[in-house]
């Protein structure tokens, strides 16, 4: 987080050199980290460290006999031609299942139940593993939670429809699909909720004034 800090009062090498330095939202439109943003941070970082030390995870690498397959490895796979980019935290078998650990420093999303099924499916199409052998660990490092599942044959089809729907709809946006060129930009409507754009990255280019 300190690092974080100092590159971002750093912004011309950060425009130079954007993928190698980290610019945080705060510091590049007020130039500073608002006080009640870093106490809640260093707040959170004792709790989640606590929590990940003690996480069922980091258990099983201690006291079991475990074999790591991945460990935030950047993959693609191919869905109907279009890449899917997936990161597990960790991949790794223990006795005949492949556990894939998910730890999360902020509270339960339903958002999640759409990445558990996207893990799943990656270590199933990529390893060939039966879906019935993949257990799915979410670790919420806040609350010490540890959510374990499975996917379903089912819950595939579901992520799939999902999948495609989503793709369908940024392909929309393109005037030039083939090419992945965008229509101009004034074919696309500004929000009538401007609280929405406190956090969003591309304020700087937006003719919205915020309040």
């Amino acid at each position: 987080m300190n690092k974080a800090y100092k590159e971002s009062l750093n912004r011309s090498e950060w425009e130079k050199y954007p993928k190698k330095n980290i610019m945080l939202h705060e510091m590049y439109y007020t130039h500073k980290l608002p006080e009640s943003v870093t106490e809640i941070i260093k707040s959170r970082i004792k709790i989640c460290s606590e929590n990940f030390l003690k996480s069922n995870t980091v258990n099983d690498f201690l006291n079991r006999e475990i074999n790591v397959i991945e460990l935030e490895k950047l993959n693609i796979i191919k869905h109907n031609g279009s890449d899917i980019f997936v990161k597990l935290d960790v991949l790794f078998t223990c006795n005949d299942e492949w556990i894939i650990t998910d730890w999360k420093t902020g509270h339960e999303d339903e958002k999640n139940e759409l990445q558990v099924k996207l893990y799943a499916y990656y270590v199933h199409k990529l390893y060939g593993i039966p879906l019935e052998k993949i257990k799915v660990r979410t670790e919420y490092l806040l609350t010490g939670e540890c959510v374990s599942e499975e996917v379903s044959e089912d819950e595939l089809d579901e992520l799939f429809q999902y999948i495609d729907l989503s793709i369908n709809k940024m392909k929309e946006l393109l005037f030039d699909k083939d090419k992945n060129i965008p229509h101009s930009v004034d074919k696309f409507a500004a929000t009538t909720k401007p609280i929405r754009c406190k956090m969003c990255n591309f304020r700087g280019i937006c003719d919205v004034k915020l309040n």
